[in-house]
């Protein structure tokens, strides 16, 4: 009781054609970093539909174990690091998310850290309980990590080597 769930999935996506669709698709991507959201500085003109479904279906088998039963709809976007970058802390608090994930398409550089809610706390009596509360992943190409939304996160990348990522939000309609 009150863990905090996450799953890691062996997927079954084809990683190499998604891999050739974004980067075809990301515009200027060899100088930053960027996210393919509307509300970013970069248009994307790849279309997540040929596989929303399928993460909704692997969304839905963890959701079920859950408890949770709801009609769903989902928010995908995707993610190129081209070298050594931070995406710092953060979490995916948005209206109506009940599932965060993260699709590793080419996860050849950093790590995926994932904070600890109850990393640091005062009990009754004033005292400060601290456990380490980091978990590090090491991702793997067609690996899916499936997690509550108020799990803070981060990546850290310390290579030249690129990063390529599929995120995305599950809401309850």
């Amino acid at each position: 009781m009150f863990t905090t769930p996450v799953k890691i999935i062996n997927a079954d996506f084809d990683i190499k054609e998604i891999e050739k669709s974004l980067k075809k698709n990301l515009h200027k991507a060899d100088i930053v970093g960027i996210e393919s959201r509307d509300d970013y500085y970069y248009k994307v003109n790849f279309d997540f539909a040929n596989i929303s479904e399928k993460l909704i279906e692997y969304s839905k088998s963890f959701l079920t174990e859950l408890g949770m039963n709801d009609e769903l709809e989902i928010d995908v976007w995707g993610n190129y690091y081209p070298g050594i970058c931070v995406c710092g802390k953060h979490n995916h608090l948005r209206r109506n998310v009940v599932l965060s994930g993260i699709l590793y398409v080419k996860p050849d550089s950093g790590i995926t850290r994932f904070f600890d809610p109850m990393a640091e706390w005062h009990d009754q009596f004033g005292y400060w309980n601290i456990r380490k509360g980091i978990n590090e992943y090491s991702p793997i190409p067609n690996v899916l990590i499936l997690f509550p939304p108020y799990l803070v996160h981060d990546v850290v990348m310390l290579s030249n080597r690129e990063r390529i990522t599929v995120a995305f939000d599950v809401k309850a309609k």
